[in-house]
């Protein structure tokens, strides 16, 4: 189904696994458009097809197990997060849980995170102001955050068009750190009419381990 409430059958999950996509986040505006049925029945394809993922829970002891996700991958330990800033005014259905953007929560998860020893901290969020080029006012303080409490790269989704990739210079534990940015991705694909919504972006980025 589409617009307003958007809905895919779950073979599309094994599908992109197939095509080379090897983690999903799945915190969004439209996590909860179809109810417990929508986010359970995701869940189960994800878990059935054995696709690695993170955002959404069947319930809050799920995610108290199963998050921060601690991902390895070619001997790195990687610490991946995921929030969103809304669900389009559906409330997440019980017992599901939907990650949202609220700092004191996400405090303690970043502290969670920390507290593994991870190479690096990356978080994915849904945030900003549709169709809009460059971020804005409700991003701009959310990634600030983010840094102060250790992240290393921040990945932005939701405008539908592309923002910019920048490097930010910041403090964390009374170091001196570099921490990437990129403020939207665009549209990956897109059935949109708009100006700029035809396009986006993929980011590679290197990670380096410091060895003492």
């Amino acid at each position: 189904t589409g617009y307003p409430r958007f809905s895919s059958p779950d073979t599309l999950s094994w599908f992109l696994k197939n095509a080379g996509f090897n983690f999903f986040v799945n915190a969004n505006n439209h996590s909860n458009d179809k109810g417990i049925k929508g986010i359970s029945g995701t869940l189960e394809a994800f878990k059935r097809y054995n696709i690695r993922h993170t955002g959404v829970f069947n319930d809050s002891a799920e995610r108290a197990k199963n998050y921060p996700y601690i991902l390895y991958e070619k001997g790195f330990k990687l610490a991946i997060l995921n929030y969103t800033y809304g669900t389009n005014g559906i409330p997440t259905p019980a017992p599901a849980f939907v990650n949202r953007i609220d700092t004191v929560q996400m405090k303690k998860d970043l502290q969670q995170a920390a507290d593994s020893l991870p190479d690096a901290i990356i978080v994915l969020i849904h945030w900003g102001t549709e169709y809009k080029r460059e971020p804005g006012l409700d991003q701009k303080p959310i990634a600030d955050f983010l840094f102060r409490n250790g992240v290393d790269v921040i990945i932005g989704s939701h405008p539908h068009v592309v923002q910019p990739v920048e490097f930010k210079s910041f403090q964390y534990k009374g170091k001196n750190k570099t921490g990437l940015v990129i403020w939207s991705l665009g549209n990956f694909i897109a059935n949109q009419r708009k100006h700029y919504t035809d396009g986006g972006i993929l980011v590679k980025f290197d990670l380096a381990r410091n060895i003492y």
